[in-house]
């Protein structure tokens, strides 16, 4: 089922994180994470745009209250995603920012859903190994920052849940 973790979910363990690497690695490319927060009235109102700054290895879809709203590596947009499907190719640490739209058409007034797949690019011991170095933190997704016409939204008032995808 679903567990609560907090950002950034990597392969890389530390006080708050959660433990992907003994979950995924050789098992599965793929981890599923979601997470509620608040919006106000008037921010769900606003024409201002909505921007994430997501840091991300490898592939991700997400979406705002099941709106896909960004990918990266997996695909044409709209495109199906299967459990097991891998990331067309190692993008490496890469950090985006995306511009969404204007919050009226995306968010609502109250809880909000943002759900993200993220998907490695490898699963074996081949895959994980360049040239025979450990190739570190083959998974590393967080979201640095949400904004709303430059004011920021807090999206760490409440755990993130996580499930690791199936085999």
């Amino acid at each position: 089922g679903w567990t609560d973790g907090a950002l950034p979910f990597s392969f890389a363990t530390g006080p708050q994180q959660a433990d992907l690497n003994s979950r995924m690695k050789r098992v599965t490319p793929t981890v599923y994470l979601r997470h509620e927060f608040q919006i106000t009235a008037p921010q769900a109102s606003s024409s201002g745009n909505v921007a994430l700054n997501v840091s991300a290895r490898d592939g991700y879809l997400i979406f705002i209250n099941g709106i896909e709203v960004a990918r990266a590596d997996l695909g044409a947009p709209g495109s199906w995603v299967f459990h097991d499907q891998r990331a067309h190719f190692s993008r490496g640490q890469t950090t985006d920012t995306l511009n969404l739209g204007p919050a009226s058409a995306l968010l609502q007034p109250g809880t909000n859903l943002l759900a993200v797949l993220h998907a490695n690019d490898a699963v074996t011991d081949e895959e994980l190994y360049d040239g025979h170095l450990p190739v570190p933190d083959e998974i590393h997704f967080t979201i640095n920052s949400m904004t709303i016409g430059g004011s920021g939204i807090a999206l760490n008032t409440a755990p993130w849940r996580y499930f690791v995808g199936l085999t």
